[in-house]
């Protein structure tokens, strides 16, 4: 992810959000193409990050110290039609592939702050922007090899903790760039 890490904050909370700020995502799109060049479809991924910080100490102003813990666990969920555009001889066994998309991320963050366990919700407009290549290995099933740019925040979260909901309007900048490999069936 690629959010500004906010400035002032503890150095050990710095070092939590770096972490959280690399993970994994998992994605699926199914397409069919309308011509040779074009095709549109929908398109689906999950990323997610954890982090966890053990042991700390939180003072109070009363003076009164407890020891807990920093978890947090983030999936964020992207959903939106596609749209692709595919370059290269038909003939040929690498293609340049371009695919777009507008559509709705999902944000969910699963943790624990101290003693309590908490989870915070949110939803937003995003796009997708994914250039590369698709090495053809057979006729119908091609390698493909992609660097993909998600952009989006999310404006408002609910957070409920210890039973209660409380809706805030925290900006949580979900904006990543994941690289890709994957298949490709064409049929």
């Amino acid at each position: 992810m690629t959010g500004a890490i906010p400035k002032g904050i503890d150095p050990f909370l710095a070092d939590h959000i770096k972490r959280l700020k690399k993970g994994f995502h998992i994605g699926a799109d199914v397409d069919f193409f309308v011509g040779k060049h074009i095709a549109l479809g929908a398109k689906y991924s999950i990323f997610v990050s954890k982090d966890e910080m053990n042991n700390i100490a939180f003072y109070w102003e009363d003076g009164t110290t407890t020891i807990g813990k920093i978890s947090e666990r983030l999936f964020v969920h992207y959903v939106a039609p596609n749209i692709i555009v595919k370059a290269g001889k038909s003939t040929g066994k690498v293609f340049f592939i371009f695919d777009g998309s507008m559509g709705c991320l999902i944000y969910r963050n699963s943790g624990t702050l101290i003693q309590s366990d908490y989870t915070m919700k949110g939803a937003a407009f995003g796009m997708t922007i994914t250039p590369g290549i698709d090495i053809k290995v057979t006729q119908n099933f091609a390698l493909s090899l992609n660097v993909g740019l998600t952009i989006g925040t999310v404006n408002t979260m609910t957070m409920t903790i210890d039973g209660q909901t409380i809706t805030d309007e925290a900006k949580e900048n979900v904006t990543r760039v994941d690289l890709s490999l994957g298949f490709r069936l064409y049929k």
